[in-house]
């Protein structure tokens, strides 16, 4: 169809979307072959997996308000029907059909952006032309008084603000049309650019490139809307400008004279609102303001508490901005970063961001990510304040920046690192230049005519947060002594003005009416959808981009409070703008985009848990929350060092005793820094799995597993092999806090040989045989006679934290002090044991409260590992049920063997082992799959070991030959465990793995070199821990090192002290 006939042409109708369709009846019902294209609509409409579910696309209907019977009438009308039903044309088809027509191929208004895309721009150049004379008029109307230039066309200014988010809109569609073009033959040119140049010409004409948007009536509508949006912001920025030009002089100027306006910048934020933008404006003078288009008043107040802390605490002297708050926007001073003349003053950054971290702790303060802090010299300025007083709840639904296990916590302000899955963005470490996981839109080609869009990996942007030093950035990894502080200087002025701070009157209740902004989903979630709703098919059909939208609907059986303001998020999406919350501190409602209310949305209005956060401040609080930042800034891992990289010399250096033992010294040195000395113990922050809740950064416990016995054991056997002292007193001061536990501290919770007091006694027990030390195993006795009274309440059942691993730890005494009582708490965990198996159709099996409701293969968790402790217990007690029930298992764990996967199925989770679908996964590491299940086999008692347990080594010696670092180097579930395994297996049947085990340890050294040790949380960051960080890496070294001597203790085994007679050091 042509440009020209497409004038007043009802086609245009279909870029309306649904919210904005007439309800009601309709003149006629649908035709047989409408009806047809209105259940294929549905189909569509309904294609998320959410909307498949009857239910759930009930609740979608009833947010806007329609029944089926209506829905399915929308989708089947004709356009006709629609504009007959309709009382007016909607305004952006009367501007379309105005300002099209009415145009020439004339050059466009102003300068088009400096991109090589650009020109694509004159498809809406009409569009353009007449929004800019609108702007134009109303800039005619607002009074100069001194802020316009005659030189400087203002209107100018605010129009290429516009052009990028115009060409953002455009990019998909315009690509695609031009490849159309270009492989049709029509472009003219014997150059990629010459064609291209030829393509943007024609746009020019009116009538080509209103066809073109004929063919995306929904791409037609946004552009309109756009752009009538952006100049109705533009306008209301002028006005505000020209209103408040003498309080800005003398707020910000000193009463002197700016000068006029010579640049607008609309790039430093998403768009909210209609296209409002936060606007730096610059002046002929050079100074700078920030315009924001919301409320400045909780900037305002928190630069007065700035202000409270500083006189309580002058050593601070903390940088307060200017800020001039107008109600419903306000203006700022611009924060220019300046560096730090040396390490004193980035010292002092520090202390003092870390005094504004105690200030955002209190104030419920969130998303302080990297673009809103700036580094000025010695001083930290937060730039945007809009997330405090955050719900905790609203923040577990959003980004994984919030949704973190430690509520309460410096951690959920975003400006430190955290343990997960996610990339450091936060405010204090977040790297420029750092390559992120997520892939952002960039041009390829661009300005020829084989042009397009295409996904590259995103970095992180300089937004010159970090302070900067003799032209290179601080690490705050060096400064936490200082941000430590300033943390506690600011929580204990806080703690000791609390009554001040709480007055009806004092600095808390001023916030109780500012505006706050709040965070349900994370903003890239939004900007995600609205760059995916660009694509060329969901602009053609309106049907298609409803149903993209409807994507907003998916998982709110997951956060249902989210089903109270979906509508509005489709209606800010829809518009192109990011949806923006709020809430008041003094209040439980929430704000939408629009204005709406949705009561009582928050259980605890933000004011009252700020009241309870400063009433609850305390010593003890405050040592977790500096624990906390002590955690989160742990160094990178370390790296050691290898004797050679060359070919074939590293093979032999890395195997060599004495470089292994260096390598690992490097850690145990490594361990010496970490420690922190608490009186009479000693104490390791690090990163930790809490079932159910995820990875909490925090002091260690006692566990074996990943706390301080742990540690302790590995620099113990550190301390053995190299002869060092140091390492045997730090090992020793985690022992003695052990000691004293044993005598007199409460003994509750699990049992299990890694996680709970069996791994506790088999910790005090491999020491004791390391130092010969009698005190050491009285401790472990002690503990195992109150052992027991535990067990009717485990639920955990294996080795990891239940009864199998609490029997092994016992046993492994029993080789030390071979008394009845000890072997007979062992045997009441095997009791146990035989209690809890449940019958399977192949053998029994146990299921552990942590890992679902299927008997699991495996050590940590599985049969493989409890099989091990009954063989062992059998052996010990001579009592055979043990060892039946250990075959029973057996069995079992068999059954779940896949030839083709050359592996045992993992079936956490899953339903796979009681007759439901079987998840056709497995994995090979320590805890599940072949590298535990081989080693627990090389660990059973030789009187057990038959012909089918040999070959399910050699299973699990393969499965592990076959799999390679994949970046987790720790024994759990990283690359160190198969090591063991190699080890094991080689010198349990001479399986000729040497060469094999060799050319592991030189690629596990090497990479350690070039990337440091990466352990076993999420974020792969270095943690103390034995079985998920450095400590559990150095204990493999050492065993590799002297298997002989070094005791396994990935199988719980005797200490080898025991076994072989030794008992003093070894060199």
């Amino acid at each position: 169809m042509s440009g020209r006939s497409l004038v007043n042409d009802l086609a245009w109708y279909e870029g309306q979307p649904l919210s904005r369709r007439p309800r009601g009846p309709r003149a006629t019902t649908l035709t047989p072959q409408q009806a047809a294209i209105a259940r294929r609509r549905l189909a569509q409409w309904r294609a998320t997996d959410t909307l498949a579910d009857d239910n759930a696309f009930l609740r979608r209907l009833a947010s806007d308000l329609l029944t089926a019977d209506e829905l399915l009438g929308l989708l089947g009308e004709t356009t006709a029907a629609l504009a007959a039903r309709m009382a007016r044309r909607p305004s952006w088809v009367t501007t379309l059909c105005t300002a099209y027509p009415c145009a020439t191929s004339v050059p466009p208004v102003g300068t088009l952006l400096a991109h090589p895309m650009a020109p694509i721009l004159f498809v809406v150049e009409p569009l353009v032309r007449r929004a800019s004379a609108r702007l134009r008029r109303k800039v005619e109307q607002i009074s100069d008084g001194g802020w316009q230039s005659g030189n400087i066309d203002i209107v100018e200014l605010c129009m290429a603000g516009l052009q990028p988010v115009l060409l953002s809109l455009l990019a998909r569609t315009m690509v695609l049309e031009l490849h159309v073009s270009r492989m049709g033959g029509h472009l003219v040119g014997d150059t990629p650019a010459a064609r291209f140049a030829d393509f943007c010409h024609r746009l020019r004409d009116p009538y080509v490139a209103l066809s073109l948007l004929g063919r995306y009536p929904v791409l037609a509508r946004r552009a309109v809307e756009r752009i009538d949006d952006w100049v109705d912001a533009a306008a209301t920025f002028l006005v505000r400008l020209a209103a408040d030009w003498p309080r800005l002089r003398t707020s910000f100027a000193s009463g002197a004279e700016p000068g006029p306006v010579v640049r607008l910048d609309f790039s430093r934020g998403d768009l909210h609102r209609g296209a409002r933008a936060v606007v730096i404006t610059t002046f002929a003078s050079g100074l700078r303001l920030v315009y924001k288009p919301r409320s400045l008043a909780v900037d305002a107040h928190f630069q007065q508490l700035l202000r409270w802390l500083t006189r309580r605490e002058r050593d601070l002297d903390m940088r307060v901005l200017r800020v001039l708050d107008c109600g419903e926007y306000g203006w700022a001073e611009f924060v220019c970063s300046e560096p730090c003349a040396d390490g004193d003053e980035a010292d002092r950054f520090y202390r003092r961001l870390g005094a504004q971290l105690a200030l955002l702790y209190v104030l419920d303060g969130a998303d302080f990510h990297h673009e809103n802090l700036i580094a000025a010299g010695p001083h930290p300025v937060l730039v945007d304040l809009e997330a405090l007083f955050h719900a905790p709840d609203a923040a577990r639904s959003a980004s994984p920046l919030y949704r973190r296990p430690m509520p309460g916590s410096v951690l959920t302000t975003g400006l430190l690192p955290l343990p997960g899955d996610g990339d450091d963005l936060s405010g204090m470490t977040a790297t420029p230049g750092e390559r992120l996981s997520g892939l952002a839109p960039t041009w390829q080609d661009a300005g020829t005519d084989q042009a397009r869009v295409v996904r590259r990996p995103a970095t992180v942007a300089d937004t010159h947060h970090r302070p900067r030093v003799h032209d290179g950035l601080a690490d705050p990894r060096r400064h936490v002594e200082a941000l430590r502080t300033g943390l506690a200087l600011a929580y204990r002025a806080l703690a000791a003005g609390k009554d001040e701070l709480l007055a009806e009157d004092g600095p808390l209740a001023a916030f109780a009416r500012d505006e706050v902004r709040v965070i349900l989903r994370p903003t890239h979630t939004y900007a995600r959808l609205i760059d995916e709703s660009t694509h060329p098919d969901l602009l053609a059909d309106w049907v298609a981009q409803e149903a993209h939208l409807n994507r907003l609907w998916d998982k709110l059986d997951e956060q249902p409070h989210l089903a109270a303001v979906v509508a509005a998020e489709r209606d800010d999406v829809e518009r192109g703008d990011v949806p923006r919350f709020t809430t008041r501190p003094g209040s439980k409602d929430l704000w939408t985009s629009a204005g709406s209310i949705v009561k009582d949305f928050f259980a605890t209005a933000g004011l009252e848990r700020a009241r309870r956060r400063l009433e609850g401040l305390d010593d003890s609080d405050l040592a977790r929350q500096l624990s906390a930042v002590t955690s989160a800034l742990a160094p990178r891992p370390l790296a050691p060092v290898l004797a050679s990289s060359t070919s074939g010399a590293p093979a032999r250096a890395a195997l060599d005793p004495a470089n292994l033992v260096g390598c690992a010294g490097e850690i145990g040195d490594r361990l010496l820094e970490l420690a922190e000395d608490n009186g009479p113990g000693t104490i390791w922050h690090g990163i930790r799995a809490i079932p159910g809740h995820g990875w909490e950064a925090g002091p260690l416990g006692l566990d074996l597993y990943d706390g301080s016995c742990g540690v302790a054991l590995f620099l113990a056997e550190l301390g053995e092999c190299t002869g060092d002292d140091r390492y045997r007193r730090a090992a020793r001061k985690v022992f003695d806090t052990a000691i004293r536990v044993s005598k007199h501290g409460r003994v509750t919770g699990a049992v299990g040989g890694f996680v709970g007091w069996g791994g506790v006694i088999y910790a005090l027990t491999v020491a004791g045989a390391l130092w010969s030390d009698h005190v050491t195993i009285d401790a472990a006795e002690r503990l195992a006679t109150r052992l027991p009274e535990l067990l009717p309440a485990d639920d955990h059942l294996d080795v990891l934290g239940g009864a199998a691993g609490a029997a092994s730890a016992l046993l492994a005494l029993h080789t030390l002090r071979p008394v009845p009582s000890v072997l007979a708490a062992a045997a009441r965990c095997g009791e146990h044991l035989l209690a809890t198996c449940r019958p399977m159709a192949h053998g029994i099996g146990w299921v552990s409260a942590t890992a679902g409701d299927s008997p699991l293969a495996g050590m940590s968790h599985g049969v493989a590992g409890i099989a091990l402790s009954l063989f062992r217990l059998a052996t010990a007690t001579g009592q055979e049920r043990f060892a039946r029930a250990a075959q029973a298992g057996l069995e079992y764990e068999r059954s779940l063997y896949r030839p083709d996967l050359g592996n045992w199925l993992d079936l956490r989770g899953r339903s796979g082992a009681t007759g439901g679908p079987v998840c056709h996964r497995s994995m090979t590491a320590w805890c599940h799959g072949a590298v535990g299940i081989g080693l627990a086999r090389l660990a059973t008692p030789a009187g057990y070991r038959d012909s089918a347990l040999r070959r399910e080594v050699g299973a699990a010696v393969a499965a592990t030959l076959r799999t390679e670092a994949d970046g987790d180097h720790t024994p759990c579930h990283g690359f160190v465990a198969g090591l063991e395994l190699l080890l094991a297996a080689d010198g349990a049947a001479g399986h000729g793995l040497r060469p094999e085990l060799e050319r592991r340890v030189v690629r596990l050294l090497e990479a350690a070199r070039h990337t440091g040790w990466h352990c076993g949380n999420p974020a792969g960051v270095e943690s103390p821990e034995l079985m998920t960080g450095i400590a559990g890496i150095g204990h493999v070294l050492l065993r590799l090192a002297e298997p002989t001597a070094v005791t396994p203790v990935l199988t719980l085994d005797p200490p080898r002290s025991a076994v072989d007679g030794r008992s003093g050091g070894r060199r």
